[in-house]
């Protein structure tokens, strides 16, 4: 959703202090940069070596300035960690699913439409997207020892976020989907009609109600 991470940004802070000390013209600074680079190298199970972005950037750039140096480290750090997380993501069993059936562009699509929906709905869109809503099926996952059963209590079929949505044969007997479908229908209805001139009328049908 191109949320800020706090992880990128402290690393980011980290690199940006890196860049300044190694572009200080400072003698005292200079050696405190010395002792942090061999600190550094000297960390060998360190993942994050905030020194090393900046050497690396001044190593291809020689001539850049400070500034310049570390937009291209801080740069540097946001493209490795977003690759991190959506690796890590992707290496989800449940919550990775999204990842392999929506390409690029759609995912920055739908991240720009779903943030601008109220609250409530964008938690929703953003909960059912990664099939983490409280359906039995999850239920009975989450809290094992409550002994929540999986199965719909209508059909007794298992429970998952497609069942409850659309796949449960009692609840489609029942009407429930047409009501949820009407319910919907009358909130744009409303919606509408809030927003339409007086001189204007508004004519609309919702099945199983009345003419408005």
């Amino acid at each position: 959703m191109n949320l800020p991470n706090i992880t990128t940004l402290y690393r980011k802070i980290r690199v940006s202090i890196s860049c300044q000390l190694l572009t200080s013209r400072d003698p005292i600074t200079q050696v405190v940069s010395k002792i942090q680079t061999e600190r550094e190298e000297s960390q060998k199970r360190a993942k994050f070596r905030p020194m090393l972005y900046a050497r690396e950037v001044m190593a291809t750039d020689p001539g850049a300035s400070r500034q310049t140096i570390m937009k291209h480290a801080k740069n540097w750090v946001v493209v490795e960690d977003v690759e991190e997380r959506l690796d890590h993501a992707k290496s989800l069993v449940t919550q990775g699913q999204l990842h392999h059936v929506v390409d690029d562009d759609a995912a920055s699509l739908w991240s720009e439409v779903v943030q601008k929906l109220p609250p409530e709905c964008m938690k929703f869109a953003l909960n059912a997207a990664q099939d983490t809503l409280p359906h039995n099926a999850n239920l009975s996952i989450w809290r094992r020892d409550a002994g929540i059963s999986s199965l719909c209590k209508l059909c007794s079929q298992r429970q998952t976020l497609l069942h409850v949505l659309n796949h449960c044969k009692v609840a489609l007997e029942l009407q429930r989907y047409n009501q949820r479908h009407d319910n919907v229908l009358q909130v744009i209805i409303n919606s509408l009609q809030s927003k339409c001139p007086p001189e204007y009328q508004m004519m609309a049908y919702v099945p199983n109600s009345t003419l408005l």
